[in-house]
């Protein structure tokens, strides 16, 4: 298992739950995410963020397209949304460039603690309360 922490833009968020939901294990995998208490540094705008430990697979599957999970066989995962934050998502180790600002893209950093990742990526717990 790896510790991976996601920071996404309010308007990649529901894209982003999906994909959540799409790499999980069930629906419930897309209310990791909360758009609540975090922000870009730089311009003061709002994210989400989440850690989580997921499977290997997880890091690999992020790169590759996305094929429906069995256990959705009602077809709850809205694939293309899904599919659209993967295209957004930017993966890293903490180690090199992220490849975009945190309000343009979804960040996924693994090799790194949940803070320490936030720092990387530019994004700080809000000041403001809500």
């Amino acid at each position: 298992m790896k510790r991976v922490t996601i920071i996404c833009p309010a308007a990649l968020l529901s894209d982003t739950r999906h994909l959540l939901m799409a790499l999980g294990s069930g629906l419930d995998e897309g209310a990791t995410l909360r758009p609540d208490g975090w922000e870009i540094l730089e311009t003061g705008d709002a994210v989400a963020v989440a850690s989580t430990e997921v499977p290997e697979a997880w890091i690999s599957g992020v790169q590759h397209a996305l094929v429906r999970p069995d256990w959705d066989e009602s077809a709850e995962i809205d694939m293309e949304a899904a599919e659209r934050a993967r295209l957004a998502l930017r993966l890293s180790d903490g180690s090199d460039s992220l490849g975009g600002t945190p309000g343009g893209s979804v960040h996924a950093i693994h090799g790194l603690a949940p803070l320490d990742a936030c720092a990387f990526a530019g994004v700080a717990p809000s000041n403001s309360d809500g």
